[in-house]
């Protein structure tokens, strides 16, 4: 049960990139503002970074307006010529600066319960030897269309299929909203990398390569949306093909030839073969 205490519980750093989020950034900022983790001084354990990525919009502002009089929150504004417009980037820029034992990494349209923080990680304790975790991801605007009760339905079967890997020693992953990662871990194998399209994967594929693992909290939420147009849709899911087949190529040689067990070599194996599917069944067809 939640307590709001954080008494042996590592200091976070929450950063939270936002890109023209005016509409959704202060609902956010004020979410992850109200997070009772607190160590036995009564002083938050944690940190907020908000990092205003070039916005040409209010988001900045609307951060600030958010987070006036929390000591524990920053917003920091990265310019849009400094390096590759991506998450990844948003991570690497930020990191020097951050003070936290993990670092967490959300979305500009996420919510969370004031027991969030406390929860995550009390829940890595169940796998103390992980150096990261996943929450469960879950879209509050399903009542929209059809569209977003489907996404609804694509998250709880992947956090299916990813507690099935975690409990059979598999390669379970970071899924980029709600994930979290020991920061000697993440300097261990190089940071975020700035050119990843999906940075969860490529972190959590380098994780896996260097013998490390990530674990997962799925009774522990955060509220999302998700996309409400077909053609946004296309284009997140575009990127995201592109950037877990990059990944593969660029990581998965170095997984099965790395230290890892059999049992982990076999689960990435058997996830890279989904990537045939599509052409075999084309094929097949043809």
């Amino acid at each position: 049960a939640a307590t709001g205490r954080a008494d042996g519980l590592p200091f976070v750093s929450i950063v939270l990139p936002a890109a023209n989020e005016e509409s959704v950034i202060a609902a956010a900022v004020g979410s992850l503002c109200a997070q009772r983790y607190a160590g036995a001084d009564g002083l938050p354990r944690y940190e907020l970074v908000v990092v205003d990525d070039g916005s040409t919009d209010r988001t900045g502002e609307r951060a600030a307006e958010a987070a006036r009089g929390a000591s524990h929150v920053v917003v920091r504004r990265r310019e849009s010529q400094l390096g590759p417009r991506t998450k990844g980037a948003v991570l690497a820029w930020v990191q020097p600066s951050l003070r936290g034992e993990v670092i967490g990494a959300v979305d500009a349209d996420t919510l969370v319960e004031p027991e969030f923080l406390e929860g995550a990680m009390r829940a890595w304790g169940r796998d103390p030897r992980a150096d990261a975790i996943q929450v469960a991801r879950v879209p509050r605007n399903t009542s929209v269309s059809w569209l977003t009760r489907a996404q609804l339905e694509e998250q709880l079967m992947d956090l299916t299929s990813q507690c099935g890997r975690w409990s059979t020693d598999g390669t379970a992953e970071l899924r980029g909203n709600g994930m979290f990662v020991r920061r000697d871990a993440l300097e261990a194998i190089g940071g975020w990398n700035p050119r990843a399209l999906t940075e969860d994967l490529d972190l959590s594929t380098r994780l896996a390569a260097n013998a490390r693992h990530v674990t997962l909290a799925p009774e522990v939420r955060i509220s999302e949306e998700a996309v409400e147009a077909l053609g946004a849709l296309w284009r997140q899911r575009v990127r995201w093909a592109e950037g877990s087949l990059r990944r593969l190529l660029e990581h998965g040689p170095g997984l099965l030839v790395g230290p890892q067990s059999l049992g982990r070599k076999a689960d990435f194996l058997a996830f890279a073969g989904e990537f045939l599917v599509p052409p075999l069944f084309a094929t097949t067809i043809v």
